[in-house]
């Protein structure tokens, strides 16, 4: 592509380096959510729509100000409350799988340890494999 642009004539290529820096980039938080995060959020949701709830119990009985529309509020809200619903299974269902998959390689670790033990008739050196969480 530079080559390119530079029989065009377009960029003229002097000197070009390269140094390997690496950039550590954040992700969303919306997106990229961990249990903890979810949990905190769900319990300020949770709060928001009671406030809401209050709100438009006061609404019925006597005016209150701002103009705000209470109904898509918690309805929003409450669409939020899925879509954390819905990451918070998709978390367990990665850490199922993690744990499924270390528990096996700690299965076949194991077993490797107790054949060596039983045909050596000693124990294999080193640390003996700690079990997943």
């Amino acid at each position: 592509m530079l080559e390119k642009a530079t029989k065009v004539g377009v960029l003229a290529v002097e000197d070009i380096s390269v140094d390997g820096t690496k950039i550590h980039a954040d992700a969303s938080k919306s997106k990229a959510v961990s249990h903890k995060r979810l949990e905190e959020k769900r319990k300020q949701l949770r709060m928001e729509v009671e406030e809401l709830l209050k709100t438009g119990a006061q609404a019925d009985t006597k005016k209150v100000e701002g103009s705000i529309d209470i109904v898509a509020e918690i309805e929003r809200r409450n669409k939020e409350l899925d879509n954390l619903a819905e990451a918070k299974k998709e978390l367990e269902h990665r850490a199922k799988e993690r744990f499924e998959i270390e528990q096996s390689k700690y299965n076949e670790k194991m077993a490797e340890r107790n054949a060596y033990t039983e045909r050596s008739g000693r124990k294999q050196r080193g640390r003996v494999p700690t079990p997943p969480l």
